[in-house]
């Protein structure tokens, strides 16, 4: 931190932003012609093509492998189609598997009970488009759900509840069981009961008639409370359909019954809340206008009463052009004549119906000028999203148009929907300009969870971005246990890569929660980008795209009609249409303007401002630098004038409705277009002046505040055109305040931008340059960026020649080993993509090292780590045991602890090969010595994390489970993710081993979750390898075909013995075979995997019958007995011995294969390995040793 700070002060400069320094120039070094590697150049980010892919199979991966646990007894079985489908055995839900299978089941559902042919099964499953291998796709699925339904059912008793008839299958439930009937049955008799009881129009019931009534109501909220929104959602054939309406005309009947009962009771003030909204869901439907009307007439509302049937009047006229039924007169005069018939009699009873929900927090959508037309389909598809998150049915939404589409007035009509059915939404609002990257985040948890959004977004970025996901989260699921709820992110693609990211993850991690996140954007996103990654993940979990296209041609008249007052006619609606495109905005503006101007709606836009007066249209241009909405004090600092003077420049254009002023906030543009089409307007070099102007504007304000900050960074990156680059030093002042509020992101950020601006600045030393590149390395190192500490440390090497005197061998030399030593702080394991030596930076090592000067110990030391850590994967074990041997001895002589912990630590690192395990140990201990001495609790749990991994490597069971019980929570807490990836990759198979498949599954779902967090080689990897061991540890190999063909061919590390082993173990023996004809398997002994490798290869030479595969692997082995076999941390495949009785029976050695195996069983014992030690039984078994 002293570095960091002494950096800062000299270069007197801040903020940070996303982008990476990777200088072609560091590609440029070729590899030596003698050196025994290849050097490959990386990729800027090495996971970037293959993290979200491998991520999402991997999840999926979890849902098949741990999703379809045993289940219980038969009891009694009931069938819900009120909702997704659902099938329960006593009141508990049953896991139906896949959605093809829920489809099965659905499909069979719609028959009540009659069989369906398989060709008809298959067509409604598939949508009418079954594919070749449908019927045999059918017949496993028909399997898999039977195991489901009926676990007591032995292997040859006939099936009870999923039957076989003829040539198709049938769904035996009893009617009384089904949801459907039971809802229909009552109906049926609320209809008939309310019929002889009360009269429908003005229903009242005392006395003896109440119980009767009573009982009615009771009976329609029982069912009401069953319906769980859409039925039938995994169906879309016509007969479906058809059902899909005739239950929601019950469920309708069946809410006017209990209205109807209710008021009959008394409860009129409680249900004028309900009725208001059915009237706005139904402004046609009679019935509903006049059981509110009742209502309000009961609770002493007489002239709303009357206005409500006014109301009705005017919709039935306007819509039809019909007047009121005589129904619907008759109740209005008596209304009007306060007619003692429409009074309830007696007392108000307590209400039977459950309270109501708590009513949703006000959403502040601009109000709409005039109806919704032409979007009424995205308008049920959203409605039936907040429904289905409200019947538990988590979802993802995502609403995509060009500007002016009518994403926000779709929004609007959503946030009314959503009131109705119980839905609390939370808005965040994305702006270009003036905002702190994750203050929607913090705006959309404030709205749900009540919270004040300065301090919610104090919180939110305060932690790492693995803390940040795991409390958005949090937050939200709580939020939505309480009260079903709605995440609403309004035009995303203003919106940073962490936000998105978020986003990402709380949409990965949806199961039931009664959530739904929603989303507005523009379309075609940046090839790479977070935005476009969110999208094509929301269309693979949920298919949540809406597009948001033209408006329909047959829309505009009603457009025309609703925005003027009067229809258009075909012939101008469609000029009209042409010429817009039919956008809405578009449409809207040109229909507003009287004297039909023609081009597009920057002709109209700047047309309207061109026609105020002059200085007001400059005062427009440099507020349209300040975004949509602006302060007075900015825009005066801006055009250099007095706050009433710039307010004085804005009235005619708030009286012309240009922008509208916020009490006490300074004032908004009437629409985003028109701010942006007034700034895409203005000349380049006036534009960026204005950007300079507002950053100078924005630094001179108070930069702990993190939307001050962010204002800076925008403004100087919009000047960056013709700026000279001399803001970068405004971006490192910048970005210290982020490091002094822990904003490590944020400060990577600001000064990844500095580096860009920085290379225009004709005054910036090389000096400079490079002293800005450490402080973005430990930006980057801070924030866990690893990929962008080693750029950064690439491009500093680069600068050190020019920073020195040539004749001073020794200057050089020194700079360019503290430059590059920056890649091994905080290292746990290899900084490079497996099997890559980067050569510039050997090279370069390998060259400053004989120029280092002896007492300058702790820079020789770690330039000495660096390179052996550097050349891990080059198989040159002796070379990096010396250069190891080297540096400890030149450390020895430091007196700072905290560089002997880097030096042990780095030491660890660079010989983590199974060879160097006894040498490992000590370097730990020595590493605990001294974190003791300094106290420091990062420094602690990172060494107590190599430790419990190398336990593992040891076989000390004891140690292994103390350690994940007493760190998983502690590093997740600190957002040590990387540790979190090494302790996970232990506790996963070890957890699986010893028989707890619950605790496996979570430490493989984390990996995959860390996969996408991290940014450190091989995280993917790590994760894939971890889901591969426990499926094998668990029995369900056949459960990880699906996902082989992907495993080998993304991996970077070699899978071909991995995915052998899975093969056997699963029963495809010729497969296997095949697969070790075509890939040789891998026999490195240099790395952390040596014994993973061999002890998967003696295995697989015993199955397959070749021993010759077991000669090398079993030799290698014997030095390991006693130990666990696994790839350095990860991967633990079992005690070595096991691996051991394998190679020796394979080699002919029947009595050391005995041997081996007792040991092994004797290991799995101790080591709590129950699951195991059952395994090596059924081997011996086998085998015969």
């Amino acid at each position: 931190m002293r570095s960091t700070r002494a950096r800062s002060r000299r270069l007197r400069s801040s903020p940070r932003t996303c982008c990476r320094c990777s200088p072609a120039s560091a590609a440029s070094s070729s590899p030596s012609t003698t050196r025994p590697w290849s050097w490959t150049k990386r990729p800027s980010d090495p996971q970037a093509k293959t993290a979200a892919p491998g991520i999402r199979r991997g999840l999926l991966f979890l849902h098949r492998l741990f999703g379809l646990g045993p289940a219980g007894n038969i009891g009694r079985v009931k069938l819900a189609v009120l909702g997704p489908i659902r099938v329960l055995r006593d009141d508990a839900p049953i896991d139906l598997g896949t959605p093809r299978q829920r489809a099965v089941v659905a499909a069979l559902a719609l028959a009540h009970g009659e069989r369906v042919s398989v060709e008809t099964l298959a067509d409604r499953v598939w949508s009418q488009s079954p594919p070749a291998s449908a019927t045999a796709t059918l017949h496993s699925y028909i399997g898999k759900l039977r195991r489901v339904l009926e676990p007591e059912r032995g292997p040859r008793e006939p099936a009870a509840v999923l039957v076989r008839e003829h040539s198709g299958y049938a769904l035996r439930i009893p009617a009384a069981d089904r949801d459907d009937v039971a809802l229909q049955r009552t109906v049926s008799t609320a209809r008939a009961t309310l019929t002889e009881i009360v009269d429908f129009g003005r229903p009242s019931a005392t006395g003896p008639a109440a119980a009767g009534v009573k009982q009615v109501a009771a009976a329609l909220d029982d069912q009401l409370s069953l319906w769980r929104g859409e039925p039938y959602p995994e169906l879309d054939d016509p007969d479906t359909v058809a059902e899909r309406v005739r239950l929601a005309d019950l469920y309708a009947a069946a809410r006017e019954l209990r209205i109807v009962a209710g008021l009959a009771l008394g409860e009129h003030e409680d249900l004028v809340g309900d009725l208001a909204v059915l009237c706005a869901e139904n402004p046609l439907h009679e019935r509903w206008w006049s059981l509110w009307a009742v209502a309000l007439f009961r609770s002493g509302r007489l002239p709303d009463s009357l206005a409500a049937l006014q109301t009705l009047r005017a919709e039935l006229a306007d819509e039809l052009g019909l007047d009121p039924s005589e129904a619907v007169r008759t109740l209005q005069s008596a209304i009007l004549r306060r007619d003692p018939a429409l009074a309830w009699p007696a007392p108000t009873a307590p209400s039977v119906a459950p309270p109501a929900a708590p009513a949703s927090p006000p959403v502040s959508f601009p109000r709409p000028r005039w109806p919704l037309v032409g979007r009424a389909a995205e308008q049920r598809r959203l409605r039936a999203e907040a429904e289905a998150a409200v019947a538990g049915t988590p979802g993802v939404a995502v609403i995509v148009g060009e500007p002016g589409a009518g994403k926000t007035r779709l929004l609007v009509e959503f946030a009314e929907d959503a009131a109705e059915v119980g839905l609390r939404i939370g808005v965040g609002r994305c702006r270009d300009a003036d905002q702190p990257e994750l203050w929607p985040l913090a705006e959309a948890l404030a709205g749900i969870s009540g919270r004040p959004t300065p301090s919610l977004y104090e919180e939110v970025a305060s932690g790492s971005e693995f803390a940040l996901r795991d409390l958005a989260v949090r937050i939200a699921t709580e939020c939505a246990t309480t009260v079903p709820t709605a995440l609403v992110f309004e035009d995303l693609h203003w919106a940073g890569p962490v936000l998105i990211r978020v986003l990402t993850a709380l949409t990965e991690r949806l199961t039931d929660q009664r959530l739904l996140v929603l989303a507005t954007t523009r379309p075609d996103p940046a090839d790479g980008s977070e935005l476009q990654r969110f999208l094509r993940a929301s269309v693979r979990l949920q298919n949540g795209r809406i597009e948001l296209g033209p408006l329909p041609f047959e829309a505009v008249n009603s457009l025309a009609e609703a925005v003027i007052g009067t229809g258009i006619g075909d012939d101008r609606a469609q000029a009209l249409w042409s010429r817009t495109g039919g956008n809405t905005l578009y449409l809207v503006e040109l229909l507003q303007s009287a004297d039909m101007p023609s081009g597009t709606l920057a002709d109209v836009v700047l047309e309207r401002v061109e026609a105020l007066p002059a200085a007001t249209v400059e005062a427009l241009r440099a507020a349209s630098v300040l975004g949509a909405a602006f302060q007075t004090t900015d825009l005066a600092a801006v055009t250099n004038t007095a706050p009433a003077d710039a307010a004085a420049l804005l009235e005619p254009a708030r009286k012309a409705g240009i922008v509208a002023d916020i009490r006490g906030a300074g004032f908004r543009f009437g629409h985003v277009v028109v701010q942006e089409v007034i700034h895409r307007s203005l000349a380049t070099n006036v534009l960026a002046d204005l950007h300079r102007r507002a950053a100078e504007t924005a630094a001179r304000g108070d930069l702990t505040r993190a939307d001050v900050r962010a204002s800076v960074q925008h403004h100087l990156r919009c000047a960056a055109t013709v700026e000279s680059g001399a803001g970068w030093r405004t971006l490192v002042e910048t970005a210290q305040y982020a490091r002094a509020g822990a904003h490590y992101d944020e400060e990577a950020a600001h000064l990844t931008l500095a580096l860009d601006l920085q290379r225009t600045d004709p005054t910036a030393s090389a000096r400079e340059r490079h002293e800005l590149l450490m402080l973005a390395t430990d930006a980057h190192r801070w924030s866990g960026d690893w990929q962008g500490v080693s750029d950064c440390v690439d491009a500093a090497a680069l600068l050190v020649d020019p920073l020195v005197d040539p004749a001073d061998q020794s200057a050089t030399a020194e700079l360019a080993a503290r430059t590059l030593s920056a890649n091994l702080d905080g290292a746990l394991w290899q900084v490079r993509p497996y099997g890559q030596v980067h050569a510039p930076v050997v090279d370069a090592l390998t060259a400053a090292l004989p120029h280092l000067p002896p007492h300058r110990a702790a820079v020789r030391s770690r330039a000495l780590l660096t390179l052996a850590m550097e050349l891990f994967y080059s198989g040159d074990t002796g070379r990096i045991d010396a250069l190891v041997t080297e540096a400890l001895t030149v450390a020895s002589s430091i007196d700072d602890p905290r560089v002997r912990v880097s030096v042990h630590l780095g030491a660890y690192v660079a010989r983590f090969r199974p060879d160097a395990a006894a040498d490992r140990a000590e370097y730990l201990r020595l590493a605990r010595a001294d974190v003791d001495v300094l106290g420091d609790p990062r420094s602690e749990m990172l060494v107590a994390t190599l430790a419990t991994g190398l336990a593992n490597e040891a076989g000390d069971a004891a140690a292994v489970w103390s350690g994940i019980r007493a760190l998983a929570s502690r590093l997740r807490s600190a957002g040590l993710g990387t540790a979190e990836v090494v302790l996970h990759t232990v506790a996963a198979p070890w957890h699986a081993m010893a028989g707890d498949e619950t605790a496996a599954a979570a430490s493989v779902q984390r990996l995959f979750e860390l996969a996408d967090e991290v940014r450190t080689p091989n995280t993917l990897e790590a994760a894939q390898a971890a889901a591969a061991i426990v499926g094998l540890h668990t029995g369900r190999a056949p459960d990880l075909l699906p996902m082989l063909d992907g495993f080998l061919r993304d991996s970077q590390i070699p899978a071909s013995s991995t995915v052998a082993l899975v093969l056997l173990r699963a029963g495809e023996r010729s497969r296997a075979a095949a697969l070790v004809d075509s890939q040789p398997l891998p026999t490195e002994r240099h790395t952390f995997l040596a014994t993973a490798f061999a002890a998967m290869n003696c295995e697989i030479a015993l199955e397959l019958d070749r021993p010759a595969l077991a000669v090398d692997a079993y030799r290698y082995l014997r030095d390991y007995s006693g130990r666990m076999a696994s790839a350095g941390t990860a991967t633990a495949i079992g005690p070595v011995d096991l691996f051991l009785a394998y190679g020796a029976a394979a080699t002919g050695d029947a009595a050391a294969a005995t041997a081996y195996a007792d040991a092994a069983a004797d290991q799995a014992r101790r080591w709590g390995l129950s699951r195991f030690d059952a395994h090596i039984a059924r081997c011996r078994s086998r085998h015969g040793f």
